[in-house]
Protein backbone atom coordinates (compact mmCIF):
# COMPACT_ATOMS: atom_id res chain seq x y z
CA UNK A 1 0.00 0.00 0.00
CA UNK A 2 1.88 3.46 -0.80
CA UNK A 3 2.03 6.00 2.12
CA UNK A 4 1.64 8.45 -0.39
CA UNK A 5 3.51 11.94 -0.16
CA UNK A 6 4.05 13.80 3.35
CA UNK A 7 2.46 16.83 4.03
CA UNK A 8 5.63 18.23 5.07
CA UNK A 9 7.34 17.58 1.86
CA UNK A 10 4.37 18.46 -0.11
CA UNK A 11 4.17 21.83 1.92
CA UNK A 12 7.64 22.75 1.06
CA UNK A 13 7.43 21.52 -2.72
CA UNK A 14 4.31 24.21 -2.54
CA UNK A 15 6.37 26.82 -0.47
CA UNK A 16 8.99 26.21 -3.55
CA UNK A 17 6.85 26.88 -6.41
CA UNK A 18 5.30 29.72 -5.11
CA UNK A 19 8.54 31.85 -3.81
CA UNK A 20 9.67 31.40 -7.69
CA UNK A 21 6.55 32.52 -8.98
CA UNK A 22 7.04 35.76 -6.76
CA UNK A 23 10.74 36.57 -7.49
CA UNK A 24 9.59 36.59 -11.57
CA UNK A 25 7.39 39.80 -10.09
CA UNK A 26 9.76 42.31 -10.83
CA UNK A 27 6.98 45.81 -11.75
CA UNK A 28 5.07 45.81 -8.84
CA UNK A 29 6.85 45.98 -5.25
CA UNK A 30 3.20 46.37 -3.71
CA UNK A 31 2.55 43.41 -4.92
CA UNK A 32 5.61 41.55 -3.68
CA UNK A 33 4.72 42.84 -0.51
CA UNK A 34 1.32 41.66 -0.52
CA UNK A 35 1.81 38.04 -2.03
CA UNK A 36 4.77 37.73 0.91
CA UNK A 37 2.83 39.22 3.48
CA UNK A 38 0.19 35.98 2.64
CA UNK A 39 3.33 33.62 2.26
CA UNK A 40 4.35 34.32 5.69
CA UNK A 41 0.58 33.52 7.06
CA UNK A 42 0.17 30.41 4.81
CA UNK A 43 4.02 29.15 5.34
CA UNK A 44 5.64 30.89 8.29
CA UNK A 45 8.69 33.20 8.18
CA UNK A 46 11.07 30.56 9.26
CA UNK A 47 10.54 28.45 6.75
CA UNK A 48 10.65 31.04 3.92
CA UNK A 49 14.07 32.32 5.37
CA UNK A 50 15.45 28.89 5.19
CA UNK A 51 14.27 28.33 1.36
CA UNK A 52 16.97 27.85 -0.96
CA UNK A 53 17.32 27.77 -4.45
CA UNK A 54 20.28 26.37 -5.95
CA UNK A 55 23.26 28.82 -3.97
CA UNK A 56 20.80 31.07 -2.63
CA UNK A 57 18.24 32.09 -0.15
CA UNK A 58 15.65 33.87 0.34
CA UNK A 59 17.43 36.77 1.21
CA UNK A 60 20.44 36.10 -0.91
CA UNK A 61 18.04 36.05 -4.16
CA UNK A 62 16.65 39.53 -3.23
CA UNK A 63 20.14 40.98 -2.83
CA UNK A 64 21.47 39.30 -6.54
CA UNK A 65 18.20 40.98 -8.49
CA UNK A 66 19.70 44.33 -6.83
CA UNK A 67 15.74 44.42 -5.03
CA UNK A 68 16.85 47.23 -2.83
CA UNK A 69 13.70 48.46 -1.58
CA UNK A 70 12.41 45.28 -0.54
CA UNK A 71 15.43 44.58 0.98
CA UNK A 72 14.99 47.28 3.19
CA UNK A 73 11.30 47.12 3.85
CA UNK A 74 10.96 43.38 4.22
CA UNK A 75 14.22 43.39 7.05
CA UNK A 76 12.63 46.29 8.83
CA UNK A 77 9.13 44.29 8.63
CA UNK A 78 10.20 41.38 9.70
CA UNK A 79 13.60 41.69 11.11
CA UNK A 80 14.84 39.68 8.21
CA UNK A 81 18.65 37.62 9.30
CA UNK A 82 20.31 39.60 6.98
CA UNK A 83 23.81 37.81 8.28
CA UNK A 84 22.23 35.06 7.02
CA UNK A 85 24.86 32.75 5.40
CA UNK A 86 24.59 30.31 2.62
CA UNK A 87 24.77 26.46 3.47
CA UNK A 88 27.56 25.53 0.88
CA UNK A 89 29.76 28.67 0.92
CA UNK A 90 28.88 30.62 4.12
CA UNK A 91 28.31 33.69 1.83
CA UNK A 92 26.51 36.64 3.87
CA UNK A 93 24.47 38.89 1.77
CA UNK A 94 26.50 41.62 2.21
CA UNK A 95 29.55 38.96 0.91
CA UNK A 96 27.57 38.99 -2.48
CA UNK A 97 26.66 42.41 -2.80
CA UNK A 98 30.55 43.31 -2.53
CA UNK A 99 31.52 40.28 -5.14
CA UNK A 100 29.27 41.63 -7.41
CA UNK A 101 29.87 45.62 -7.17
CA UNK A 102 26.55 46.57 -6.09
CA UNK A 103 27.44 49.63 -3.89
CA UNK A 104 23.93 50.81 -3.64
CA UNK A 105 23.09 47.18 -1.71
CA UNK A 106 26.16 46.85 0.06
CA UNK A 107 25.24 50.87 1.47
CA UNK A 108 21.73 49.56 2.56
CA UNK A 109 23.07 46.21 4.30
CA UNK A 110 26.07 48.48 5.91
CA UNK A 111 23.54 50.53 7.33
CA UNK A 112 20.93 47.87 8.11
CA UNK A 113 23.94 46.34 10.50
CA UNK A 114 25.16 43.80 8.77
CA UNK A 115 28.28 41.90 10.04
CA UNK A 116 31.07 42.65 8.06
CA UNK A 117 33.26 40.64 10.31
CA UNK A 118 31.55 37.40 9.49
CA UNK A 119 34.37 35.10 7.07
CA UNK A 120 32.60 33.18 3.98
CA UNK A 121 33.87 29.32 3.15
CA UNK A 122 37.03 31.00 1.96
CA UNK A 123 38.07 32.93 4.71
CA UNK A 124 37.18 36.30 2.90
CA UNK A 125 35.18 39.37 4.49
CA UNK A 126 33.43 41.46 2.57
CA UNK A 127 35.40 44.23 0.88
CA UNK A 128 35.15 48.05 1.47
CA UNK A 129 37.13 48.74 -1.14
CA UNK A 130 33.47 49.41 -3.42
CA UNK A 131 33.36 52.90 -1.11
CA UNK A 132 36.23 54.19 -1.62
CA UNK A 133 36.75 57.20 -3.86
CA UNK A 134 39.55 58.41 -6.67
CA UNK A 135 40.53 62.10 -5.80
CA UNK A 136 42.27 63.41 -9.27
CA UNK A 137 43.64 66.96 -10.57
CA UNK A 138 45.03 67.57 -14.08
CA UNK A 139 46.45 70.40 -15.22
CA UNK A 140 46.20 71.30 -18.95
CA UNK A 141 47.67 73.07 -21.71
CA UNK A 142 44.23 73.90 -22.68
CA UNK A 143 40.56 73.02 -23.01
CA UNK A 144 40.18 73.47 -26.32
CA UNK A 145 43.06 70.84 -27.10
CA UNK A 146 44.24 69.53 -23.55
CA UNK A 147 47.20 67.87 -23.09
CA UNK A 148 48.12 66.82 -19.84
CA UNK A 149 50.75 68.45 -17.87
CA UNK A 150 50.72 67.13 -14.35
CA UNK A 151 48.22 64.26 -12.94
CA UNK A 152 47.80 64.06 -9.04
CA UNK A 153 45.88 61.29 -7.60
CA UNK A 154 44.57 60.65 -3.57
CA UNK A 155 42.61 57.40 -2.85
CA UNK A 156 40.31 57.83 0.35
CA UNK A 157 38.10 55.34 2.21
CA UNK A 158 34.75 56.33 2.11
CA UNK A 159 35.22 58.24 4.99
CA UNK A 160 37.98 60.56 3.38
CA UNK A 161 40.82 58.61 4.76
CA UNK A 162 43.57 58.33 3.12
CA UNK A 163 45.29 55.29 1.47
CA UNK A 164 47.54 55.91 -1.23
CA UNK A 165 48.52 59.12 -3.56
CA UNK A 166 50.36 59.69 -6.41
CA UNK A 167 52.05 62.52 -8.42
CA UNK A 168 53.32 62.77 -12.24
CA UNK A 169 54.50 65.89 -14.17
CA UNK A 170 54.50 64.93 -18.22
CA UNK A 171 57.80 66.14 -19.99
CA UNK A 172 57.53 68.98 -22.16
CA UNK A 173 59.84 71.09 -24.45
CA UNK A 174 60.33 74.63 -23.29
CA UNK A 175 59.45 75.67 -26.59
CA UNK A 176 56.20 73.99 -26.36
CA UNK A 177 55.81 75.81 -23.25
CA UNK A 178 55.50 78.96 -24.78
CA UNK A 179 53.05 78.81 -26.91
CA UNK A 180 50.52 78.99 -24.50
CA UNK A 181 48.28 81.46 -22.75
CA UNK A 182 49.16 84.36 -21.03
CA UNK A 183 46.94 82.24 -17.94
CA UNK A 184 49.62 79.25 -18.20
CA UNK A 185 52.82 81.62 -18.28
CA UNK A 186 51.75 83.80 -15.47
CA UNK A 187 49.95 80.68 -13.29
CA UNK A 188 52.93 78.41 -13.90
CA UNK A 189 56.19 80.56 -14.28
CA UNK A 190 58.95 79.97 -11.57
CA UNK A 191 58.53 80.24 -8.18
CA UNK A 192 61.23 83.05 -7.99
CA UNK A 193 59.02 85.13 -10.12
CA UNK A 194 56.04 84.66 -8.36
CA UNK A 195 54.12 81.18 -10.16
CA UNK A 196 53.70 77.58 -8.84
CA UNK A 197 56.94 76.52 -10.37
CA UNK A 198 55.12 73.74 -13.15
CA UNK A 199 56.61 74.63 -15.99
CA UNK A 200 60.44 74.25 -14.78
CA UNK A 201 58.96 71.01 -13.20
CA UNK A 202 57.59 70.04 -16.74
CA UNK A 203 61.02 71.00 -18.54
CA UNK A 204 63.13 68.85 -16.07
CA UNK A 205 60.71 65.83 -15.69
CA UNK A 206 61.35 62.75 -17.96
CA UNK A 207 57.80 61.43 -17.49
CA UNK A 208 56.01 60.47 -20.72
CA UNK A 209 51.91 60.24 -20.55
CA UNK A 210 52.15 56.49 -21.22
CA UNK A 211 54.26 56.35 -18.07
CA UNK A 212 51.85 58.28 -16.28
CA UNK A 213 48.74 56.92 -17.84
CA UNK A 214 50.06 53.22 -16.53
CA UNK A 215 51.20 53.92 -13.02
CA UNK A 216 47.93 56.14 -12.24
CA UNK A 217 45.98 52.98 -12.91
CA UNK A 218 47.88 50.50 -10.60
CA UNK A 219 47.39 52.48 -8.14
CA UNK A 220 43.80 52.86 -8.93
CA UNK A 221 43.26 49.11 -9.46
CA UNK A 222 45.04 48.45 -6.33
CA UNK A 223 42.34 50.05 -4.14
CA UNK A 224 39.13 50.35 -6.54
CA UNK A 225 37.50 47.17 -7.89
CA UNK A 226 36.58 47.94 -12.02
CA UNK A 227 33.37 50.33 -12.45
CA UNK A 228 32.83 50.82 -9.02
CA UNK A 229 34.48 54.04 -7.39
CA UNK A 230 33.92 57.18 -8.46
CA UNK A 231 35.81 59.92 -9.82
CA UNK A 232 36.02 62.86 -7.43
CA UNK A 233 37.24 66.37 -7.63
CA UNK A 234 36.62 70.38 -8.45
CA UNK A 235 34.62 70.17 -11.17
CA UNK A 236 35.74 67.06 -12.12
CA UNK A 237 33.69 66.62 -14.82
CA UNK A 238 36.49 68.52 -17.09
CA UNK A 239 38.95 66.40 -15.99
CA UNK A 240 37.00 62.73 -16.39
CA UNK A 241 36.52 63.94 -20.39
CA UNK A 242 40.37 65.02 -20.93
CA UNK A 243 41.11 61.30 -19.50
CA UNK A 244 38.62 59.64 -21.84
CA UNK A 245 40.55 61.61 -24.35
CA UNK A 246 43.92 61.73 -23.21
CA UNK A 247 44.46 57.98 -21.23
CA UNK A 248 41.54 55.78 -21.88
CA UNK A 249 43.10 52.69 -20.19
CA UNK A 250 42.09 54.33 -16.98
CA UNK A 251 38.88 56.27 -18.35
CA UNK A 252 37.77 52.46 -19.26
CA UNK A 253 38.13 51.30 -15.20
CA UNK A 254 36.73 53.92 -14.23
CA UNK A 255 32.57 54.03 -12.62
CA UNK A 256 30.43 56.41 -14.54
CA UNK A 257 29.63 58.40 -11.48
CA UNK A 258 31.73 61.43 -9.97
CA UNK A 259 32.07 63.42 -6.91
CA UNK A 260 31.91 66.93 -7.80
CA UNK A 261 32.89 68.94 -5.11
CA UNK A 262 31.99 72.33 -7.11
CA UNK A 263 28.53 71.48 -7.28
CA UNK A 264 28.01 70.47 -3.28
CA UNK A 265 30.10 73.47 -2.46
CA UNK A 266 27.58 75.62 -4.73
CA UNK A 267 24.36 73.95 -3.17
CA UNK A 268 25.77 75.04 0.02
CA UNK A 269 26.76 78.45 -0.81
CA UNK A 270 22.60 79.04 -1.96
CA UNK A 271 20.96 77.18 1.07
CA UNK A 272 23.13 77.92 3.65
CA UNK A 273 25.29 80.68 2.98
CA UNK A 274 26.07 81.50 6.84
CA UNK A 275 27.08 77.48 6.99
CA UNK A 276 29.16 78.19 3.94
CA UNK A 277 31.01 81.19 4.92
CA UNK A 278 31.90 79.81 8.17
CA UNK A 279 33.49 76.56 6.66
CA UNK A 280 35.28 78.82 3.99
CA UNK A 281 36.86 81.14 6.82
CA UNK A 282 37.83 77.56 8.33
CA UNK A 283 39.27 76.11 5.24
CA UNK A 284 41.23 79.41 4.46
CA UNK A 285 42.97 79.10 7.86
CA UNK A 286 43.94 75.50 7.82
CA UNK A 287 44.36 74.79 4.09
CA UNK A 288 47.16 75.68 2.16
CA UNK A 289 45.82 78.75 -0.56
CA UNK A 290 45.17 77.02 -3.79
CA UNK A 291 47.59 77.24 -6.31
CA UNK A 292 46.88 75.12 -9.50
CA UNK A 293 49.34 72.45 -8.65
CA UNK A 294 47.24 69.29 -8.87
CA UNK A 295 48.10 67.51 -5.74
CA UNK A 296 47.40 70.90 -3.92
CA UNK A 297 43.63 71.28 -5.44
CA UNK A 298 42.89 67.81 -4.11
CA UNK A 299 44.27 68.56 -1.01
CA UNK A 300 41.78 71.26 -1.08
CA UNK A 301 39.21 68.96 -2.49
CA UNK A 302 39.39 66.53 -0.17
CA UNK A 303 39.29 69.44 3.25
CA UNK A 304 36.31 70.88 1.80
CA UNK A 305 34.34 67.61 1.86
CA UNK A 306 36.05 66.85 5.52
CA UNK A 307 33.97 70.00 6.36
CA UNK A 308 31.03 69.23 4.56
CA UNK A 309 30.78 65.95 6.14
CA UNK A 310 29.61 66.43 9.67
CA UNK A 311 26.92 68.73 8.29
CA UNK A 312 25.50 65.77 6.35
CA UNK A 313 25.93 63.39 8.86
CA UNK A 314 24.55 65.51 11.73
CA UNK A 315 20.98 63.23 13.02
Amino acid sequence: MSLGILPDVLSMSELNEELLILLKIKDSEQEFKTKFDELVQKYSLDRIVQWENKKSNFIHELVLTWQLNLVKDLSERYNLNINLQHRKDLCTPIHLASWHKNVEMYELLRNLGADRTIKNKYCELPGESILNIIWLDLELTSLHDPQILECAVIITDKDLNELERGQWVVHFEQKDLNDLDEWHKKTFKSVTDGGNGLFDAVVKSIITKEQMESELLQIIEHHCPKKCCPLAGSSIHTDREVIKLRMPTVYDYLHHRIIDVSSISGVMQRWSPTKWFQMKNTLNKTSVSLNHRAMNDIERSVEILKLIKPLLCAQ
